[in-house]
């Protein structure tokens, strides 16, 4: 059984401390603002004071939230993680650390030996910098170049950077300031890089990482080199999260943080802060094949029949879902009933449903384009002697182009082989 108390010192002001109910992670407390106030980037000390359990000995781990919605929302699907982790598990019970802007929810967590957890949160607004442009722009630039000269550890180094690159992130009123978002895109690049040096079992990078996605969702121009750079950490994140699965080398405190489910949300966050319907078509392949690659293994660590997760971005939203035979009619209509004797059989669903045609610009679409009028066969016979059918709810359908099916085969596309009719009001086979 847990018995703690919670306190955040600013400036080594002592603000509140509260009795802490065993396993109360529900609970918020609420403080008076005028206590539980200060400005970004400035000192805070946050003390999770007095635990005491029999399965000894107990570490500790501190967070925070951006808001008290990302709180709720984490709470209602739980495969989003959107805390920030701003100290790795340690025994010490308290931090000295900055904190971004905002209206933040810390949480401070208690681990036994045992694995047993003991939550608590509290909110605490930290107003921004009320600096001029230039006055802001040299104490960001400061403290990056205090954290990457300065001989601490990566940790501290990325806990420092990212801090800072989510208070930028949050600060629009400099969004079109150039000197701003090179000093942002900078701090992306030190970022990824510091992320890599980490520890094993260290979860700072995906704080890193959440930052960085938040960091290229602000910037009104990516460079191609900063874009090659993040496609290769994408993938990198991909390969790396993908040996530790098949090697079964989690550890038991990063299988409880789900360490593989953030290394793989987090990218497509990334991802689609960096490729928007402007992008180009090397851009789009891009996307496609890496968004492709994290909803395969989404469904690789669900179980079957589970349920559907779905990842909403700029450009696409991903849906992946693992399935067994019985529940196949949920995406497709098998022709061949034999197949459904087989309830043993297990299908990975991966649908990418863009918000445009991201080939409407290639050459080969436009070949296609000018080809001269096929004569289709007729719909329905060809569904009767198809093996399978799928289906397209609500499709988005073009005012330029008229509705139909397509399949791309190596490199080029082709109606051969395939057909569309109109099942139900705007739901198509």
């Amino acid at each position: 059984m847990f018995l703690c108390l919670q306190s955040i010192f600013f400036h080594t002001k002592f603000i509140n401390n509260q009795p802490l109910d065993q396993y109360s992670s529900q609970k918020l407390y609420s403080f008076n603002k005028s206590n539980t106030r200060n400005s970004s980037l400035n000192s805070f000390s946050i003390q999770f004071s007095n635990c005491d359990d029999e399965d000894s000995p107990l570490t500790y781990q501190f967070f925070y939230y951006n808001s008290q919605a990302d709180y709720e929302k984490e709470l209602d699907s739980l495969w989003n993680i959107a805390r920030r982790q701003i100290k790795d598990q340690t025994t010490n019970y308290i931090i000295n650390t900055t904190l971004p802007q905002g209206n933040l929810v810390i949480m401070s967590q208690v681990m036994d030996s045992q694995l047993g957890i003991s939550n608590s949160t509290l909110a605490v607004q930290v107003d921004g910098q009320n600096q001029t442009e230039d006055n802001y722009f040299q104490l960001a630039d400061q403290i990056i170049k205090q954290s990457l000269q300065n001989s601490q550890s990566y940790n501290d180094q990325i806990v420092s950077l990212s801090i800072v690159g989510e208070d930028l992130s949050k600060n629009t009123h400099f969004k079109v300031s150039q000197k701003i978002n090179n000093l942002k895109a900078q701090l992306t690049t030190n970022l990824q890089e510091k992320s890599f040096q980490l520890p094993q079992f260290s979860f700072l990078s995906t704080y890193a990482n959440k930052v960085i996605a938040q960091l290229q969702q602000t910037l009104t121009d990516t460079q191609e080199n900063q874009k090659s750079s993040i496609y290769n950490q994408l993938q990198k994140i991909i390969k790396n999260t993908q040996s530790s699965i098949q090697n079964n080398n989690a550890s038991s405190l990063q299988q409880n943080n789900d360490i593989h489910m953030q290394n793989l949300i987090d990218p497509f966050k990334i991802l689609n802060s960096t490729v928007n319907q402007g992008s180009s078509m090397l851009d789009f392949e891009h996307y496609n094949n890496i968004s492709f690659q994290i909803g395969n293994m989404l469904c690789n660590s669900t179980l079957p029949n589970q349920g559907q997760l779905i990842l909403e971005g700029n450009l696409s939203s991903i849906l992946c879902d693992t399935i067994t035979q019985k529940n196949i009619n949920r995406y497709a209509l098998p022709f061949n009933e034999s197949d459904s004797n087989n309830s043993t059989n297990q299908f990975n669903i991966v649908r990418n449903t863009y918000q445009q045609n991201i080939y409407e610009n290639t050459s080969n679409f436009q070949d296609y384009q000018q080809l001269q009028p096929q004569t289709d066969t007729d719909s329905k016979s060809l569904m009767n002697n198809s093996r399978i059918s799928f289906q397209f709810n609500n499709p988005v359908s073009s005012k330029k182009y008229n509705m139909t099916c397509l399949q791309q085969n190596d490199v080029k596309q082709s109606k051969k082989g395939s057909s569309i009719i109109k099942s139900e009001e705007n739901n198509y086979m």
